[in-house]
């Protein structure tokens, strides 16, 4: 059955939503949609549709910059964008030109015209696969052909003077099927080649031909399998569609752990993430280590308020735009988000150039977020607290065998978000071994009533008043 095309819709009017979405449904195609850029851009990195249209005044961060963002990024730049927007004057134009839009399509929509202009940005259904055959056969490169096209295959020819590897790792390139004896080629040669590099060693490769030693030779090197010359063509098709199969396989494998990569860098920063990858060792098995780091918990205050006069959906929708922001100031500063609060985040920032920079960075983040935030008028009544402490933490899998957890644990982490609770809206109040830490670096104030028992102490805190 003949896979329906996706278009994702990246629209915050209602109205304007389901009018597109309905004419684009009664056409034949499977519609996703998202009210904000940021949500889109998630959607299009996990569902890979076959076609963006984008709005460009959107809450939060605007389509253009999504549009920028999504050609930035290698799982989504194959994804040709279209703006949907009410401003057609020649000066914005340029700007959607420069975007990297593919085009444009002018509000209000034209019932009549939407589906045929929407179609012409559809890209054309590739071939089932690519396959590159090399043969100096003429008759049976004319037979291999004539099998392959009525499969519904691609037949790919390496330009005059272009080596084949060099070719295949430039280019989509689904099969190699080469001719054992070929003048001018190592035939052997250009398997290991294409087995030893990175871009192509997934490449199925078919020898055609060769006696027993040289077909040895060839498994050795890393050939998949051999066809007989002249060969039968239903067992070409079986041996090819065998092999298809594995490639595809681990193309499948591929974007699942790029999509695996993608989720959890969400939640911890890249270096993070590798730490946590190279440790699995194949077996993400409980337990951690001890690490100096600085924590941050940071809450909204007055969110319920908020959420009761706004209702759920648009309290949640209010709550992903923060974190999104938050999340990316976090990461931006090498942090990682130990997990959501319902109202907040709690994140960390471990050390590894010197024993302040996790301090130090958990403190520019958190001025970041602060000045951002107050920087915002759509909030209402909401106000932004931060705490911060600083020391040794426990980092690691802990849960049961069937349910794990990567977890941070530490006085750190139970000092910070007692003085978070203790903070006034709008401040973001220091331990006092971060204002040790930091020393000159920071301009603060002692709370004086504010003395909190933590790290089996009475513990001073701080206000931040300035970040030299």
């Amino acid at each position: 059955m003949k896979k329906r095309k996706q278009i994702l819709i990246v629209e915050d009017n209602l109205q304007n939503l389901r009018l597109a979405r309905d004419l684009l449904v009664n056409a034949g195609y499977g519609v996703l949609d998202a009210g904000t850029a940021e949500e889109g851009i998630v959607i299009a990195a996990e569902k890979q549709p076959d076609l963006i249209l984008m709005d460009v005044r959107l809450p939060g961060m605007s389509g253009l910059e999504a549009i920028r963002k999504l050609k930035k990024d290698m799982a989504t730049r194959h994804i040709p964008c279209v703006i949907i927007t009410a401003s057609v004057v020649k000066n914005e134009i340029k700007w959607y030109e420069s975007s990297s839009a593919a085009g444009y399509i002018a509000k209000p929509i034209d019932t009549r015209k939407f589906v045929k202009e929407v179609e012409k940005y559809i890209p054309e259904p590739e071939p089932a696969a690519r396959i590159l055959y090399i043969d100096d056969d003429g008759e049976n490169l004319e037979k291999m052909k004539k099998v392959l096209e009525e499969a519904g295959y691609g037949l790919l020819r390496v330009p005059e003077g272009e080596e084949l590897a060099e070719y295949a790792a430039g280019n989509r390139v689904d099969m190699v099927i080469l001719s054992m004896r070929m003048p001018g080629i190592d035939s052997i040669g250009t398997v290991r080649k294409l087995k030893s590099d990175e871009r192509t060693r997934f490449i199925p490769v078919a020898l055609v031909g060769g006696n027993t030693e040289s077909r040895i030779e060839g498994y050795q090197a890393g050939c998949d399998d051999f066809l007989t010359k002249p060969f039968d063509g239903a067992e070409l098709m079986v041996k090819v569609r065998s092999l298809l199969s594995l490639r595809y396989l681990n193309e499948e494998l591929k974007k699942r752990n790029m999509l695996l990569g993608k989720i959890m860098s969400r939640h911890i920063s890249e270096e993070m993430l590798e730490k946590v990858i190279s440790g699995l060792n194949g077996d993400p098995g409980l337990g951690g280590g001890m690490r100096r780091a600085g924590v941050m918990v940071a809450r909204l205050r007055g969110f319920t308020g908020f959420a009761g006069k706004a209702g759920a959906e648009e309290a949640v929708r209010t709550l992903n735009l923060l974190f999104n922001h938050w999340m990316g100031t976090v990461l931006s500063y090498r942090g990682s988000c130990e997990r959501y609060l319902g109202d907040g985040i709690m994140a960390f920032f471990t050390d590894s150039d010197g024993e302040q920079s996790g301090a130090a960075n958990a403190l520019a983040a958190a001025s970041e977020i602060k000045r951002e935030f107050k920087s915002k008028r759509f909030y209402g009544d909401m106000r932004l607290s931060i705490g911060i402490d600083s020391g040794e933490v426990f980092m690691g899998n802990i849960g049961s065998q069937t349910v794990v957890d990567y977890m941070v644990i530490g006085d750190a982490v139970d000092t910070a978000r007692m003085i978070e609770a203790g903070a006034s809206p709008g401040q973001i109040l220091l331990s006092d071994d971060m204002c040790r830490l930091l020393g000159s670096d920071v301009r603060v104030n002692e709370i004086p009533v504010f003395n909190i028992t933590a790290k089996d102490r009475n513990m001073e805190v701080y206000e931040l008043l300035e970040l030299k």
